[in-house]
């Protein structure tokens, strides 16, 4: 019995549009850098940030983790 591969769901934005694909690892990278250039957050709270950072953290390798860390700490 053949079964039909369903197609996957495009990921939306807070506002229904389609939002673009990327890697757990340029999330974190996106949420962090947003943090520190005290960007104002519409959609989200400092506890919801902090929640979607954490777990990213958690989602992302190690190595790619003391990687993102070394280079925020080479920021200007």
């Amino acid at each position: 019995m053949a079964s039909i591969n369903p197609k996957p769901l495009a990921q939306r934005t807070h506002e229904g549009g389609i939002a673009a694909r990327i890697t757990p690892i340029q999330q974190l990278t996106r949420s962090v850098n947003s943090c520190l250039l005290w960007e104002q957050e519409f959609y989200e709270d400092d506890i919801a940030i902090s929640t979607r950072i954490a777990n990213l953290a958690h989602n992302v390798t190690a190595s790619l983790n003391i990687n993102q860390s070394c280079s925020l700490n080479n920021l200007p």
